[in-house]
């Protein structure tokens, strides 16, 4: 995850100041941050944010808990250009009772907007002006992306089991990745099974006998089960091992040195593609006019041959991994949906509360509101209606449930606890996209 801006938020302590004594963003063991512009949305009530990148965890920088506790408190980290951050440092102030309990870390993408790479919970207290644990890099793993892909491939086991019918359909997976080393698996392959990588640039249908199979053209690299390795429809390799010789067949995608090399139950066969541009995704096809199949672990479950060192378990966007007490909620990177969600909009909600939402109030009401729009995107987004549901963001409990307008696409949630985070789930009402989660939202109190 390369990029220029970094923010944290989301800092929650049961209402109480914040206080850190350091603040380090890390590639590796190299701290990052020392020469980057931080900034806050809420001024220092005591120390100042030079404190937070001294080196120094003698001094400190302390927030007011009512500043802490409002919807717009960050604190914003412009690099100079885009850096690699895998790791994240904490240090403490000098009381348990300013320590954060939870925080997000999230970087600014120019298509995404800012995206969530991890959420901690439970951070555990190092003592009292004293470095925490750091938060290391994982992978959040991908998937064969459902929307990215030829009309004859389907998939199934979570989009992680691929059958493609004919050469000339392909499904991209939903992440590529410019950087890093990355490793993957993949395993039930047919006689006729083509894995591989591609660029962006690769199309998923082609019905002309060119085909859509990795390597099918100058975007894709694709094993064959014959034994070889196909990049512009034309065999680049032979000699490898051949379907029905092999289970488990490795990738091994080393985008700092730009290759691909491949291992067969574990087996090196060595460096099968060079001189590779990111971003790179995982891609499968049929590589003949028969049915294909293929089992995709992208780091969802434990592999069966140990990756190499320096290289992630899994393949896809990174995330940080913070050492806590109890249970660890993450929220991955973002991923485009059909469905988006925005705010403010005129008001619009359903009337009619339930018994539950009634019980809820004691737990959640208050005067504040959480409000907005679902929309298909496109070019303009189109409003639709959508059914919202309102969780609350540390329990997931159901808080409340309503239709947005179906003209204006407009809901409302009101009654709402403003010291309370929230988060809303929309589906769509025909079914066609993928639910879409919008989380640590605070209600905004009622004019």
């Amino acid at each position: 995850m390369a990029a220029r801006f970094w923010r944290l938020s989301g800092f929650m302590l049961g209402g109480n100041d914040l206080e850190l004594a350091e603040i380090a963003l890390l590639n590796g063991t190299t701290r990052l941050d020392g020469a980057a512009t931080l900034t806050a949305s809420h001024a220092p009530i005591a120390g100042t944010l030079a404190a937070l990148k001294d080196n120094n965890v003698g001094s400190s920088c302390r927030f007011a808990a009512q500043a802490v506790a409002s919807a717009g408190f960050f604190l914003h980290w412009d690099m100079g250009s885009d850096v690699e951050v895998d790791g994240l440092r904490l240090a403490a102030g000098a009381s348990e009772q300013h320590w954060p309990k939870s925080l997000s870390v999230a970087y600014w993408s120019d298509a995404q907007g800012w995206v969530y790479v991890t959420e901690g919970t439970g951070l555990v207290f190092p003592g009292a002006n004293t470095w925490a644990t750091d938060a290391v890099a994982g992978v959040v793993p991908s998937t064969w992306n459902p929307a990215d892909r030829g009309t004859g491939v389907t998939l199934s086991e979570g989009d992680l089991y691929a059958s493609s019918s004919y050469f000339y359909y392909a499904v991209r997976s939903v992440h590529g990745v410019s950087s890093r080393k990355c490793y993957w698996e993949v395993s039930d392959l047919s006689g006729y099974s083509m894995p591989g990588i591609v660029t962006a640039a690769a199309p998923v249908e082609v019905l002309t006998p060119e085909g859509a199979y990795p390597g099918s053209n100058a975007h894709g690299w694709g094993y064959y089960g014959a034994g070889v390795l196909y990049h512009g429809a034309v065999e680049v390799l032979t000699g490898l091992p051949t379907a029905g010789t092999f289970s488990v067949m490795s990738f091994l995608l080393d985008m700092d040195l730009g290759t691909l090399r491949l291992w067969f139950d574990g087996v090196d066969a060595g460096v099968v593609a060079s001189g590779l541009v990111g971003p790179i995704y995982a891609f499968f096809g049929s590589g003949a006019s028969a049915i294909a199949t293929c089992r995709a672990n992208f780091g969802a479950t434990p592999f069966v041959y140990v990756p190499p060192a320096g290289f992630q378990a899994g393949f896809g966007p990174t995330r940080l991994l913070f050492p806590t007490q109890g249970a660890q909620q993450v929220r991955p990177s973002r991923i485009a949906a059909g469905l988006a969600v925005s705010a403010p909009v005129p008001a619009f909600s359903t009337k009619r509360i339930s018994r539950a939402q009634v019980a809820r109030d004691v737990e959640f009401g208050g005067q504040a509101r959480i409000w907005g729009t679902t929309k298909i995107k496109g070019t303009p987004n189109v409003p639709t209606k959508a059914r919202v549901v309102l969780q609350h963001q540390r329990s997931k409990l159901p808080v409340r449930e309503t239709w947005s307008d179906p003209v204006t696409g407009a809901f409302e949630f009101s009654g709402l606890d403003a010291s309370q985070q929230f988060l809303t789930l929309v589906e769509d009402l025909a079914g066609n996209f993928r639910p879409v989660v919008a989380s640590k939202l605070v209600p905004e109190v009622l004019a």
